[in-house]
C-alpha cells in the first residue's frame, strides 16, 4: 500500500509540475525550420495559434512536440494565409493529431478548387471556419496579444496577393506575417497603412524578388527579417533581397541555414 501511495504521489506531482510549467512557461513566437513553406507557432498563456502549416508533415509536428507539453492536443486558431500547398498542405495531418477550435481563411481562397475541397472536408467534420477580412481583429482576454488583419482589402488577380497579412502585437513586440504577398498587394498595403518600426518581419514568398518594394521595407524598418525556405527550384531567397537587407545592415534569419527562430516574451 505504501509503495502504491508513493507511486500515486509521484504521478500527481509529475502531472501538476508539467501543467504548471506549461501555464507559467514563457510565451513565444516560433518561426520553425519548416522547409520550403511557411508556418508560425504562437503561444500565449494556455492559448496556441498557428499561422500557416507548411507542407512537410513531420517538421511542423516535431516543432509542436518540442515546444508544447505532450498533453497539449488543442490548437485554438489556425490561420491559412492563402491556398498554396506550401502554406496549407499539412492542415489535414494537423487536424488528425490536434483539436483545432477555429480555422480562419479569407473568402477569396475558395477560388482555388483544391483548397475549396479541403474546406468542404473540414465542414463535414463540423470544423468551425471563420472568414476574416481587412481590419478584422483577434484579441486575447488580457489584451496581451492582438492580431489585426491588414490584407486583402479586395480580390486581387494573383492568388499570392490575396494572402492574409497579419500584424501581430504581442506584449512589447510587433510581428508582420505576410504570406506570399507580392508587389501589387504590397503597394496597396503601403498606401492603406502607415506601417513602420516593426520588430520582426516574416519576409513574403520565401525571399522572392517579386515581393521586393524597397520603399516599403525602408519605412517598415524591421529589426529582424525572417525568411522561411528550403530546397526549391525558384532560387529562393533571391540575391536581390539578401543584398538589399545586407546593405541596410539588417539582421537576416534564414531558417534553412540557422534553423528555428524562437522569440520568448
Amino acid at each position: 500500500m505504501k509503495t502504491l501511495n508513493l507511486i500515486l504521489l509521484f504521478v500527481n506531482f509529475f502531472i501538476y509540475t508539467t501543467i504548471f510549467q506549461f501555464l507559467f512557461s514563457p510565451d513565444f513566437v516560433l518561426f520553425p525550420d519548416i522547409g520550403q513553406g511557411t508556418s508560425v507557432i504562437i503561444k500565449e498563456g494556455k492559448n496556441v495559434f498557428i499561422y500557416d502549416t507548411g507542407k512537410e508533415n513531420y517538421k511542423l509536428l516535431n516543432s509542436l512536440r518540442n515546444n508544447l507539453p505532450f498533453y497539449q492536443k488543442r490548437i485554438d486558431i489556425v490561420i491559412i494565409s492563402h491556398p498554396d500547398i506550401d502554406h496549407y498542405l499539412n492542415l489535414l495531418t494537423l487536424f488528425s493529431k490536434y483539436k483545432i477550435r477555429v480555422l480562419i481563411i479569407n473568402k477569396f481562397a475558395l477560388k482555388d478548387e483544391n483548397f475549396k475541397n479541403w474546406i468542404i472536408k473540414f465542414k463535414e467534420k463540423n470544423q468551425s471556419i471563420i472568414f476574416l477580412d481587412d481590419k478584422d481583429v483577434i484579441k486575447t482576454k488580457n489584451n496581451d496579444l492582438e492580431m489585426k488583419i491588414l490584407h486583402p482589402d479586395k480580390d486581387y488577380s494573383k492568388d499570392n496577393d490575396n494572402s492574409l497579412v497579419v500584424l501581430l502585437k504581442f506584449k512589447n513586440k510587433s510581428f508582420l506575417l505576410t504570406g506570399d504577398i507580392e508587389k501589387e498587394g504590397i503597394l496597396s498595403l503601403q498606401k492603406r497603412y502607415d506601417l513602420k518600426n516593426i520588430d520582426f518581419l516574416l519576409y513574403p514568398h520565401h525571399g522572392s524578388k517579386y515581393s521586393l518594394i524597397e520603399s516599403f521595407y525602408k519605412k517598415l524598418n524591421p529589426k529582424v527579417i525572417i525568411i522561411q525556405n528550403g530546397f526549391n527550384r525558384f532560387g529562393h531567397p533571391h540575391k536581390e533581397v539578401i543584398d538589399f537587407f545586407k546593405q541596410s545592415q539588417k539582421e537576416i534569419w534564414l531558417t534553412n541555414v540557422l534553423g528555428d527562430l524562437k522569440i520568448e516574451l
